[in-house]
């Protein structure tokens, strides 16, 4: 039985395949925001990064009065397990995507 790309990502996302789309849409429609509000950062070809590290810090401190129980939850999970980031590193005339550091702090 031939599969279809709609097949595929489904198989990839479990079955939740409408949530991680809307998930991708509002990600990228916030990196979008990010880099028009002149959170962004250039890397060595010129492409326009969101600069999340300045906007971290731009936010400290903000959040420490919200009580919310979910909130906290979430935050200290961010806290104590953050996201890693995926850095290209140039190896033997080839690139090689290697899981790396720790977002900074």
């Amino acid at each position: 039985m031939e599969s279809t790309h709609l097949d595929l990502i489904r198989s990839l996302t479990g079955g939740n395949d409408k949530l991680v789309l809307e998930f991708f849409v509002v990600f990228s429609r916030f990196e979008c925001a990010l880099k028009r509000a002149k959170f962004v950062k250039g890397d060595k070809y010129g492409n326009a990064l969101p600069d999340w590290k300045l906007f971290a810090d731009k936010l400290n401190g903000r959040f420490t009065s919200i009580t919310n129980r979910d909130f906290t939850v979430a935050q200290s999970h961010l806290l104590q397990k953050p996201p890693q980031k995926q850095e290209v590193r140039y190896v033997r005339q080839k690139y090689a995507l290697g899981k790396e550091l720790q977002v900074e702090r």
